[in-house]
């Protein structure tokens, strides 16, 4: 498995928490108050492969959630 110090990106929010995100997919995991809390969490990331193929072919993806329909 990749080092996770190199696959993901920690960044400190204005409010002290620290964000991490995914290189390769580019999607935020967490943000925590306590950065040690996030090598738990970035270890469970498994990046969507559709994504990571979409990144690296420069396919443009627009997210348009369907409308939820509640049954009774």
């Amino acid at each position: 498995m990749a080092n996770l110090q190199l696959r993901f990106l920690h960044r400190t929010n204005e409010n002290g928490t620290v964000k991490s995100t995914c290189r390769q997919c580019s999607i935020d995991i967490a943000s925590v108050r306590d950065e040690r809390q996030l090598a738990s969490l970035e270890h469970t990331h498994v990046c969507d492969p559709v994504r990571v193929y979409q990144l690296q072919n420069g396919v443009k993806h627009t997210f348009q959630p369907r409308p939820v329909e509640l049954k009774d």
